[in-house]
């Protein structure tokens, strides 16, 4: 089953909602969740959760900085935020911010299998290639 993982690996992030006005109409069985309450939404599950680190205000999901990573045997990425997708062609629409300043720092998207089966994109600094 393939799912859609927020991540914030190294790095504190902030998830914002995307403006309701820049959506078009919206398909019928549709994910979405604007965070606006306190709590997620039923369709989302918290991989290696640490709830002391992550929470819900003013329409966005923000995420603290923990140490972890996917990449090859290194499996101790934190609060990947997974919400199932259907099967065939999917959009994703969402809005990232993240100060990811320091080497090997990351934060995105991940169309997520499991640890070994994925594929990310998103913010990343790496200094020998120039930063950002």
């Amino acid at each position: 089953m393939l799912r859609i993982a927020l991540s914030a690996l190294l790095l504190a992030g902030l998830l914002t909602a995307p403006a309701a006005a820049a959506a078009d109409p919206i398909p019928e069985g549709a994910v979405v969740d604007q965070f606006d309450g306190t709590t997620l939404g039923e369709d989302w599950t918290v991989l290696s959760p640490d709830d002391s680190r992550w929470s819900l205000s003013g329409s966005a999901l923000r995420l603290d900085t923990l140490t972890g990573d996917t990449h090859q045997a290194t499996n101790n990425a934190r609060n990947l935020f997974l919400v199932d997708v259907p099967d065939g062609d999917f959009e994703v629409v969402t809005k990232l911010s993240a100060p990811v300043s320091l080497d090997y720092q990351s934060a995105g998207l991940l169309a997520w299998q499991d640890w070994d089966n994925y594929v990310r994109a998103g913010l990343a600094h790496v200094g020998f290639a120039g930063g950002r």
